[in-house]
């Protein structure tokens, strides 16, 4: 079939995260899968079919208010606008794919299918319209399922680079690359297809969702809103453990830091310790906050990367990782900030260690460093590559250093 020479030869340069066979081989044998994404996108759903058939795993062939009608032999189309005539002629509408049981039927059959959780027509056609919702509807068919119904969630990732709060032109007309437009997403696909990449996060059992002890005996229009709420908190942890947080300016970080109504009222007390001035207070804690910083820039480490690598490779035969451990430190880092603790201390602990995770699709961590690596020109440059420092003072200002200290992390990068 043409359609599909054209769909292979586009998509198969993108890459599957290797969790996703294990991920699939460990639901029931009788389960219906289930793949939701964030968005409705056709571009996913025929990304994830093709790359999924070619990798000889279950794949979507079932599209929850997905139309791909043009895609479709010249006598599939026949076959589907007679049978629309038909019914039209009949019930003086068109067929109603939920209403006249093809979903029920397909599901019931084991079909595997995919389900967009937001779209701005959709959710107007719900809420306002009365149409019905496609989470909804699930629910209604597992709780008449004897075999359970797993939902998978998706992630297809265009950059693993954080999102900057300050956009560029580029971004501006043709979407940011962790949400690109349908240029740039064409041009991504083209040109660097190795950059795009398919994650999966933790399944979630239908089945054990509706008999677990919170949801027994809720509505079904509860139940959906938690399902959906569930999955859009759990597609957006995944994301922010590949990409990180935003990054944010550094006058952004210094704001937050300077003007929060705790490290006000310390500086106040501080100020009159001292004998000082509040403006004296807020001219030190500006140079310690300035001492201390990173300046994280993706764009530089990507660059530092490529050479790294060369050097790597030539200084070690090999590096050796635990692939588990690794998967096992990304699902941890969806509830929370991860704190690596090398053993000892070695300037090639953190290198080797950003240098992974980078390559595993996981945020260059932030690195503290001791004021002796804070020199020029070495200085600058390990501050965009996540590298933060003791303040040099820091035996004569203990209370104001230690403070800003541990405020700049939870007030700016939220990355350890």
């Amino acid at each position: 079939m043409f359609s599909m020479f054209i769909l292979r030869r586009l998509f198969s340069g993108i890459c599957l995260n290797p969790d996703l066979k294990a991920t699939l081989k460990a639901l029931p044998d009788n389960a219906v899968i289930v793949y939701v994404s964030k968005t409705k996108s056709y571009f996913e759903f025929l990304c994830y079919y093709t790359r999924y058939m070619q990798a000889k795993l279950p794949y979507p062939q079932l599209g929850f208010d997905c139309s791909i009608r043009l895609l479709q032999p010249v006598g599939r189309l026949l076959s589907i606008a007679t049978a629309q005539v038909k019914f039209f002629l009949r019930h003086l509408s068109f067929m109603d794919p939920y209403r006249a049981g093809f979903i029920r039927d397909e599901i019931d059959k084991g079909t595997t299918a995919f389900l967009p959780l937001v779209e701005r027509r959709d959710f107007y056609r719900r809420f306002i319209k009365s149409k019905t919702d496609p989470i909804r509807h699930l629910i209604d068919i597992q709780q008449t399922l004897a075999r359970p119904i797993c939902i998978v969630p998706q992630l297809l990732l265009f950059s693993k680079h954080p999102a900057s709060t300050w956009p560029t032109m580029l971004d501006i007309f043709f979407g940011s690359p962790q949400k690109p437009g349908k240029l740039r997403r064409l041009a991504t696909l083209f040109r660097k297809p190795g950059n795009i990449f398919i994650e999966v996060s933790d399944p979630i059992d239908l089945k054990r969702f509706l008999e677990s002890t919170e949801n027994r005996g809720r509505s079904t229009e509860y139940l959906a809103l938690k399902l959906r709420r569930d999955l859009l908190g759990q597609i957006n942890a995944h994301r922010k453990s590949i990409t990180g947080p935003a990054i944010k300016t550094p006058e952004e970080i210094k704001q937050e830091i300077l003007t929060g109504e705790e490290l006000r009222q310390f500086m106040g007390t501080y100020a009159e310790r001292r004998g000082m001035t509040i403006f004296q207070t807020h001219r030190e804690a500006l140079g310690y906050v300035d001492e201390i910083s990173a300046n994280y820039s993706p764009s530089f480490i990507n660059i530092v990367h490529r050479i790294m690598g060369r050097f790597l490779n030539t200084l070690f035969e090999s590096v050796t990782f635990s692939p588990d451990a690794l998967s096992t430190i990304k699902r941890n880092s969806r509830k929370g900030p991860i704190i690596f603790m090398p053993a000892h201390k070695s300037h090639m602990d953190s290198l080797l260690l950003s240098f992974t995770l980078y390559d595993n699709h996981m945020p260059c961590p932030h690195v503290f460093a001791g004021k002796n690596l804070s020199f020029w020109p070495m200085g600058p440059l390990f501050r965009r590559v996540g590298a933060f420092f003791c303040a040099a003072k820091l035996q004569r200002r203990r209370l104001l250093c230690q403070s800003l200290f541990s405020l700049y992390f939870s007030g700016a990068q939220g990355r350890i």
